[in-house]
């Protein structure tokens, strides 16, 4: 909401990327602008070979000519590394939640995206969980679509936000695929979330705290 604890973002542009809007939890960033202004960490995390994104987002609109929104990931264009959130384009004002996925010619988003029709205007809690077989997509908190997926890479990389994919090993991120939206409650993990656990940040309830203590069976 306000930066991740230990890893700083740099904003490309804070005169289009805002902070302390009005979100679904709280305050929350919202992008007003389609030029592909994004956030970076300014060190990379290691998500590992099992991994979960997850977030609140409400878009505006969506653009025709990107196909594509990018939301936020650790994927790297032109290269079958790293995974990301997407939306699939359907209308100007709806669309599909997605995984991006492999190279920048072959990219997934066409296929992995769930059934779910999102609307502009609406606070969603979207997002996937990869498990080194299958991608399994949630809007809401329910299961949308699971995916066979294997032999991605997942090496230790920079976490965009507002955007889907850093450009090749340059650093720099791609500035194309860009929808004006709020995000809030960006949440990455090295390990797959479980679907109750999913369902209680679906709720939406509060902003962080921790789904158990040492030694409890959350799954009982």
């Amino acid at each position: 909401n306000q930066g991740v604890s230990g890893v700083a973002f740099n904003n490309t542009s804070s005169s289009v990327i805002k902070i302390n809007t009005s979100g679904k939890l709280g305050n929350c960033y919202e992008r007003t602008d389609t030029s592909g202004n994004y956030l970076y960490s300014d060190g990379t995390v290691h998500l590992g070979t099992k991994l979960s994104m997850f977030c609140w987002i409400n878009f505006t609109s969506l653009q025709s000519s990107s196909s594509l929104t990018g939301i936020c990931g650790t994927h790297r264009h032109s290269t079958n590394t790293g995974m990301g959130i997407t939306i699939k384009y359907v209308s100007s004002t709806t669309g599909y939640i997605s995984c991006n996925t492999g190279t920048g010619s072959s990219r997934t988003f066409n296929t992995y995206c769930g059934s779910t029709l999102l609307s502009a205007g609406t606070w969603y809690h979207v997002g996937f969980t990869y498990d080194g077989s299958n991608i399994k997509l949630y809007v809401n908190g329910q299961l949308d679509k699971t995916q066979a997926f294997t032999g991605m890479s997942v090496p230790d990389d920079y976490f965009l936000v507002y955007n889907w994919a850093f450009n090749g090993a340059s650093g720099t991120a791609v500035s194309s695929y860009a929808s004006p939206y709020k995000l809030n409650d960006v949440r990455a993990y090295d390990h797959c979330l479980s679907a109750k656990e999913i369902k209680e940040l679906a709720k939406g309830l509060v902003l962080h705290y921790p789904f158990c203590t040492p030694g409890e069976n959350l799954l009982s």
